[in-house]
């Protein structure tokens, strides 16, 4: 049985993109993470504001992490998204990043299926309407 679901196509299919996947996630968070380290005036500046002291800038910037090599704070980030599920805490509400993924999944999943289900039975792809 298991040499059967191992040789099938729809099986290496989805292996297939499984493994095309992985990269392409590291890219893309990668990408993300350094385009938010390269906010002009830096992340500190954008949260606390123009009027602030060099001496709450400095508090922020340990409280954060913000003082370790960029490529440091990436893979530590990393190690603890892949490995521990913790995506850090929101700068907005200092709510877990984790727990507002798993609130709003759902819906995201109910969007997500209706819409592809709805466009698998669109008029467009219907050899009648296609000519």
């Amino acid at each position: 049985m298991l040499t059967r679901i191992w040789k099938s196509t729809l099986f290496r299919f989805i292996a297939i993109r499984v493994l095309q996947a992985i990269p392409i996630i590291f890219a893309v968070t990668f990408l993300v993470f350094t385009l938010l380290n390269i906010l002009p005036g830096g992340t500190v500046a954008a949260l606390l504001g123009t009027s602030t002291t060099p001496a709450l800038v400095h508090n922020l910037t340990i409280k954060l992490g913000l003082n370790h090599p960029f490529l440091v704070r990436y893979f530590h980030w990393l190690r603890l998204a892949v490995f521990h599920h913790n995506f850090g805490a929101s700068l907005l509400n200092g709510v877990p990043v984790s727990n507002t993924i798993w609130q709003r999944l759902p819906v995201s999943l109910e969007v997500g299926g209706s819409r592809s289900s709805w466009g698998s039975s669109s008029p467009s792809r219907c050899r009648s309407w296609s000519r």
